[in-house]
């Protein structure tokens, strides 16, 4: 990978957490179009999806335990306890 297009790929991972100084560190490179405005990068989001969750249990408010469950499973399948 060539230093400029790391730099540009390194501004738009910048640009989310700190989108002033990306901003800034992109119009000082002389490219016209604002990182917000360009074409950012893509995200696959079945990977980031969870697979499990986990469940607080509360009994009078306070909790009593912890459950993983499958991140797709009903109510139903949690209260019966067939998730």
């Amino acid at each position: 990978m060539k230093p400029k297009a790391a730099l540009e790929k390194f501004v738009q991972i910048l640009s989310p957490f700190a989108p002033h100084i990306a901003e800034e560190l992109w119009k000082s490179w002389v490219i016209k179009t604002g990182c917000r405005t360009k074409a950012g990068l893509k995200y696959n989001s079945e990977l980031i999806r969870e697979k499990e969750v986990e469940l607080a249990v509360q009994v009078n408010g306070k909790i009593k335990d912890k459950i993983v469950v499958s991140a797709d499973a009903g109510e139903e399948q949690i209260k019966t306890g067939s998730a």
